[in-house]
């Protein structure tokens, strides 16, 4: 009975032992590790790290948590600089594409002639890109011929021959087929434009449609003599200027087509008067030939108390054309000067206004 007691409590001592050996194995020593890392790593060592036990318990995965929080940690602290550098330039590059984009959308706002539009364009783009040139190029209805209008920065015997040779024409049927711009490395090119342009030293060419409401207007191609990193965002803000250029160009043929009809009319006007002019001159003096007491005898002319008060050409015309149309026609004028007397009525609307009254209701009672 003594051994069995004896046995149990040296049992008890030495599972008690083990107990205390296994939580220090297994709980105590990992938390002290772990508490260990993290006051490191709270103090300020970013290196601090912590050993993870080759177990699959809960400790190893805390641990484990614990050295990649350390790592993500020390990894943004260590690049926050570059970081900080990268966004700043990201947030100056925006800034710099709203700027641009602001300062050429109150360039086209303004009234311009055609040529000043293309040349102010070309000029500011390429200070936006720092191209080597930029030329425009328009293109008729079927894409088949295009027209340089204007460039900045190329030679001038490469501009007489992009001029003369309908070398463009092909490019722009190529780049209008798209619906995105087109960046074309030259030397690996075979057709005649990038062969030209490669003897001129031109590496790279970027091409970007000019297009508005009514349809395809042509390109405007950048040239590099180097490689250039263009970022998504500049190829954006380019296609988006490209866009504005087209309705420029458009509103400009549109303001040049009515400066030329109104010219066109104001030419009409001064011909139609002119030739009213001199019918009635030569109808005068003609009248003049054959009678010198014309002016005499119109003004004794009287019929049941009416006399002649107006001496004009246009209706004599009036009543011819009336018959050979056979109609009837009259003339019907209101007196609002004598040259004679040299005296003239300024407020005449009124009469002329009943004058139109009573023809209207003296053709009422006529019809």
């Amino acid at each position: 009975m003594d051994l069995l007691q004896i046995f149990l409590i040296v049992l008890a001592i030495g599972s008690l032992f083990t107990i205390i050996a296994l939580l220090l194995r297994w709980v105590i020593r990992p938390l002290d590790r772990l508490g260990e890392g993290i006051n490191r790593l709270s103090g300020g060592d970013l290196a601090a790290r912590v050993v993870v036990p080759q177990t699959e318990d809960e400790f190893c995965r805390i641990m484990t948590g614990f050295n990649r929080m350390a790592d993500r940690l020390e990894d943004l602290y260590n690049n926050l600089e570059q970081k900080v550098a990268e966004k700043t330039a990201v947030v100056e590059e925006k800034n710099r594409h709203l700027a641009q984009l602001y300062e050429m959308t109150a360039f086209f706002s303004r009234q311009r002639t055609f040529d000043e539009v293309t040349e102010g364009f070309v000029e500011r783009i390429v200070g936006y890109t720092d191209a080597d040139g930029a030329a425009i190029t328009l293109c008729d209805t079927k894409r088949e011929r295009g027209t340089v209008v204007a460039s900045c920065g190329l030679p001038a015997e490469l501009l007489k021959r992009l001029t003369t040779e309908n070398i463009e024409g092909r490019l722009c049927e190529r780049v209008l087929s798209k619906n995105y711009p087109l960046c074309v490395h030259l030397d690996r090119e075979e057709s005649g434009l990038s062969k030209l342009l490669t003897s001129s030293g031109y590496v790279t060419a970027y091409c970007f449609q000019i297009r508005s409401a009514m349809g395809d207007i042509g390109i405007y191609t950048l040239l590099f003599r180097k490689d250039p990193q263009l970022s998504s965002q500049t190829v954006q803000l380019l296609e988006s200027i490209s866009t504005h250029l087209g309705t420029a160009i458009e509103n400009t043929r549109l303001i040049e087509r009515d400066r030329q009809f109104a010219v066109i009319q104001e030419r009409q006007l001064l011909a139609q008067g002119l030739h009213d002019s001199i019918a009635q001159a030569l109808s005068f003096l003609n009248l003049q030939v054959h009678d010198a007491r014309l002016n005499e005898k119109i003004e004794s002319f009287g019929y049941e108390g009416r006399r002649i008060t107006n001496f004009e050409m246009e209706g004599s015309a009036l009543a011819g054309l009336a018959a050979l149309m056979g109609h009837r026609a009259a003339t019907i004028c209101t007196i609002i000067a004598q040259r004679i007397a040299q005296d003239v009525n300024t407020d005449y609307k009124p009469f002329v206004r009943k004058m139109i009254e009573t023809a209207l209701d003296k053709l009422a009672i006529l019809e």
